[in-house]
């Protein structure tokens, strides 16, 4: 059965382990999870038919498995093991292995690296995109015992937003000066909530935007009833409002002779 899951290229050993998990459930998924494992040997007395037809099935499912491990390898990963043949599934993921499973600081360096370079503004402004990569980067970091207070996380993803987001970086602040532990899952849906609150005020504006803009073409159109002019109405009219100014100085002028 074909799979449509699309997972996170390989970047490096900031993504090792989670991209590790991820590929072998996809090998696993199409049958092809033996490819990358070592093989077996076959049964004493495999009659050389038996043994040819297992070479065959062995080698096709290492190319294909294989396949499917480069499309999920960005460039830098690609190109470490561009030495590494086409047919072989097991030599191609244990190239991966060596250079990416966690081997202490280095690794942990990188995630950390990655972790204090995320901004919302630059997954784009998706909300959803920024909260889980920092929450992937720190479970990482976590699973290699440097796990990082709760408190660090959660002043980190607040401070990391972009200004429209002031308002609950404020009631989030003050509600957690009056807490004795945060919980990051709560922090997180608030967050994603006024995302949501935020997205729904956006056809509103753009609507407002769009009527004004429609008003504005339309009274650049009419025609006033009182000097006969372009862009404005009667009640707006310069010339009225001259001849009124003047009518009524004349009048009062009048007043004062009698």
């Amino acid at each position: 059965m074909e799979t449509t899951t699309k997972i996170e290229k390989l970047k490096g050993a900031v993504n090792w382990n989670l991209w590790r998990m991820r590929i072998r459930a996809i090998l696993a998924e199409k049958g092809l999870i033996d490819a990358i494992k070592a093989e077996k040997e076959l049964p004493e007395g495999t009659s050389t038919k038996k043994a040819e037809e297992h070479k065959e099935k062995r080698l096709s499912e290492s190319i294909k498995a294989a396949a499917i491990i480069r499309l999920n390898l960005e460039d830098s990963p690609l190109i470490q093991t561009k030495s590494i043949s086409e047919d072989d599934a097991k030599g191609l993921y244990d190239r991966l292995e060596a250079l990416y499973a966690p081997k202490g600081f280095s690794s942990e360096f990188l995630i950390a690296k990655e972790l204090f370079s995320t901004t919302l503004g630059r997954e784009g402004n998706s909300i959803e995109r920024y909260l889980m990569k920092i929450r992937g980067f720190t479970d990482d970091l976590a699973l290699r015992n440097k796990a990082m207070p709760t408190e660090i996380i959660a002043a980190y993803t607040l401070n990391n937003l972009t200004r429209e987001y002031d308002y609950i970086v404020a009631a989030v602040t003050q509600t957690f000066r009056n807490e004795e532990k945060i919980d990051l899952d709560d922090l997180f849906s608030a967050i994603i909530d006024e995302s949501r609150r935020l997205r729904a005020r956006e056809p509103e504006e753009t609507a407002l935007v769009a009527d004004t803009k429609k008003n504005s073409t339309k009274k650049r159109e009419f025609r006033c009833y009182y000097c006969g002019k372009k862009g404005h109405y009667a009640k707006e009219c310069r010339t009225a409002k001259d001849e009124d100014s003047a009518k009524n100085s004349t009048e009062e002028k009048s007043l004062f002779v009698l």
